[in-house]
């Protein structure tokens, strides 16, 4: 059709066009044509990939300002997890989380560094929270899986992304570092350059938004009169309009009722079909359970698998009415094609067909529970193995994705990936496990044994141990004064304060120790005065954060349990000599004795009191 009225249109200006020169003419056309339209496809497709990139890039642009995490390092950690087996997404997620974490909650940076991790560079600076988090993995690692997966939850850490971090991920991160170098890619360069073009292209979406509203609300104006016209004709019309609608509406009724029936006589079946059965002599719903409802179910269910899905629906629901017509025409009296009373006994085992369904439900769940625990306890022992091995082939396998599958296998059946051990009950379901820290909830932030302390009583639950005090102020008054009391003995460097307070038998004491010496600021081994309230304070800070993973509690409270532990351990040691000569009154003499002693006690007792900070 094209090429005639071109063909017209040349003719009409005077040139002469035979056969031969307008199939040329056609083929050229048609093959430019062709041309043009995959020109075409090509442009769109690079317009859409355009498009998806940028709007990718400034997603990372927007989350690397909102985690204070550089573009580089997001992506390098995201392409180092994917690696490990988790997602990018769930590295997204994690870092984000970490740095809401430090931003919102009072004292998360304190937490972190409880952990051992730093979150500020040599300069005050914060770093980058990627980085935070690789360091994180590392801390991480070094913990049985279950305390770890603690640690994880309340950072928004998902399990995969816990688990290639403990894997290590420093390895493939740097590998993406260098592809990027190679490559000359700048990703921070390309984060704003996309942010860039998105608001241009969101500003000219907002133009053709502009423009269509304009033309549709131009359109409406056009449209109002034929709007006004069916108005006017529905109004004409109301009367037969509203017989329709309640014909309309006497057919949904007649349905309805016709539904509700059936509902009504199948509920009575059942229940009908019930009693008879418990009427049943044990022995007789014994063997119905055991032969005809297996028979049963098992022909039901070969039917209804190999039917189609619209035709199982169909067929049941005719069956099901029918046989229900008939049942209830013969419980009326009426004539019906089955003599239902031959067949009572075989309706009540179909009802007993059921409760063996679920007898057998019952059984397979327990199976499967026992199955879990086997194939549990076998991928911890083999994890375990794995872990606690010396040589190469065990250490490439820590990072292998069958490593990873055993680790996930064990700690879903609750067991210890690292030891190989059942995890304890109270730290997979402990009802109060999301209402705090044990010492939080104890009063009792330094998670001191209950030892008849005053003021204390043993913690409730099936594993206590703990003292629990009335007060917060209490339990740091009692943790103060148990440090004091190590001082008085010689126990005064952190290595001897954490052999005694924290054995090894039950903890990581070189964490431990290097926890506190950091909060301190001095070496493990340094003598500490313990007598110093700044002292004793720095130190019941490092331990309450190392015990509950937070710190909730003020300078104030630290500063009063500090001080009074140290008034209670002071001792008075003085001479005093009174000389009165030449006293002619033993009785003003007495009393001059009495007045200067009196004074030397006050004076004694302003001493001893701590000095106002």
């Amino acid at each position: 059709m094209e090429s005639s009225v071109i063909r017209e249109f040349l003719v009409s200006l005077g040139y002469e066009v035979n056969g031969t020169q307008e199939r040329q003419f056609v083929r050229g056309v048609e093959k430019s044509t062709k041309v043009v339209a995959g020109l075409g496809v090509a442009l769109t497709a690079l317009v859409a990939g355009t498009v998806a990139a940028t709007n990718a890039m400034e997603r990372m642009f927007f989350a690397s300002q909102r985690s204070q995490a550089s573009v580089r390092g997001i992506q390098a950690m995201q392409y180092a997890v994917a690696d490990l087996g988790g997602s990018a997404d769930g590295a997204l997620n994690a870092i984000e989380s970490i740095a809401r974490f430090m931003r919102e909650k009072p004292g998360g940076e304190s937490w972190i560094k409880a952990l051992g991790v730093q979150t500020r560079d040599a300069n005050g600076q914060m770093r980058d929270t990627s980085e935070i988090m690789a360091d994180i993995g590392q801390r991480l690692a070094k913990m049985p899986y279950y305390r770890a997966a603690r640690y994880a939850q309340v950072l928004g850490i998902d399990e995969k992304t816990l688990i290639a971090l403990r894997s290590g991920v420093g390895k493939f991160s740097d590998e993406y570092k260098r592809m990027a170098k190679a490559v000359g890619y700048d990703s921070e360069g390309a984060a704003k350059t996309s942010h860039g073009f998105m608001v241009q292209l969101r500003g000219l979406g907002s133009y053709v938004d502009i423009l269509g509203k304009k033309f549709f609300t131009a359109f409406a104006g056009t449209l109002t009169p034929v709007i006004e016209k069916a108005r006017r004709w529905i109004e004409h019309n109301g009367g037969l309009i509203s017989r329709v609608i309640d014909k309309i509406v006497q057919g949904l009724a007649a349905f309805g009722h016709l539904v509700t029936s059936i509902i009504t006589r199948a509920v009575e079946i059942f229940g009908n079909l019930a009693d008879a059965y418990r009427r049943l002599d044990p022995e007789t719903q014994g063997f119905l359970k055991g032969v005809i409802a297996i028979v049963a179910i098992w022909k039901v269910m070969n039917a209804l698998f190999a039917a189609s899905p619209i035709g199982r629906v169909i067929t049941l629901g005719l069956a099901i009415l029918a046989l229900f017509d008939d049942y209830k025409t013969w419980k009326e009296g009426g004539k019906s094609l089955i003599d239902w009373k031959n067949w009572k006994t075989e309706i009540d085992l179909a009802v007993g067909a059921v409760n063996v369904l679920i007898e057998a439900l019952k059984t397979l769940n327990k199976w499967r529970k026992a199955a879990g625990d086997a194939v549990g306890g076998f991928a911890a022992k083999k994890a375990a193995e794995i872990e606690n091995g010396s040589t190469a082939n065990d250490q490439r396998q820590r990072g292998s994705a069958i490593h990873r599958l055993l680790q996930s296998l064990a700690y879903g059946a609750g067991y210890d990936p690292r030891t190989g051990e059942k995890i304890p009950d109270q730290y997979l379901t402990d009802p109060e496990a999301s209402a705090g820290p044990r010492g939080i909830r104890n009063n009792n932030p330094g998670n001191l044994n209950y030892a008849g302390q005053r003021g204390a009583s043993l913690e409730s639950g099936p594993n206590a141990r703990f003292a629990a005090f009335g007060t917060p102020q209490a339990g740091l008054n009692a943790l103060a004064q148990q440090l004091s009391l190590y001082g008085s003995r010689g126990t005064d460097t952190i290595n001897a304060i954490v052999a005694k307070y924290a054995p090894a038998s039950e903890n990581d004491t070189g964490a431990y120790a290097a926890s506190l010496a950091k909060a301190l600021g001095v070496a493990p081994g340094t003598k500490l005065n313990l007598q110093d309230p700044s002292v004793m304070q720095g130190l019941m800070r490092g331990i309450v954060s190392h015990e509950n993973g937070q710190n909730p509690y003020s300078s104030d409270m630290y500063r009063q349990a500090a001080t009074g532990a140290s008034a209670s351990s002071r001792t008075l040691q003085q001479e005093t000599n009174i000389n009165i000569y030449g006293a002619k009154d033993a009785q003003a003499a007495g009393q001059e004795v009495a007045r200067r002693q009196d004074g030397v006690n006050k004076r004694a007792a302003r001493n001893l009191m701590p000095a106002a900070s």
